[in-house]
């Protein structure tokens, strides 16, 4: 583990919901300003957590079906999962101060 994964539908369940670590997810839109200033963000948390916690990306544009399933309306939103179960939700920017509190939480 260390870099981020792009995650789709197709890949989901093998990347995310079978993932034996806490799994953090962001799903984004390539047009939203927002996701790219978390972007950086959530590369260093990656790197932090590396062998810990699986970071994934699912752009809503590939990953529609996932996006309903978590009800997620708005981008960026983070979710912590585990056994593809939601443990918790972020919906906007956050620092990495306040994602890492997050994640510390669930580890």
């Amino acid at each position: 583990m260390g870099p981020v994964t792009e995650v789709t539908d197709a890949s989901f369940d093998s990347e995310v919901a079978k993932a034996e670590t806490l799994v953090a997810a962001e799903f984004y839109t390539q047009f939203c300003p927002v996701c790219k200033r978390l972007a950086p963000v959530f590369e260093e948390l990656s790197n932090d957590y590396a062998g810990r916690v699986k970071f994934v990306k699912l752009d809503v544009a590939h990953a529609g079906e996932t996006a309903r399933k978590f009800a997620v309306l708005s981008a960026p939103t983070i979710l912590l999962l585990k056994s593809g179960q939601e443990l918790a939700r972020h919906i906007g920017f956050a620092d990495k101060k306040k994602l890492a509190g997050a994640i510390d939480a669930h580890l």
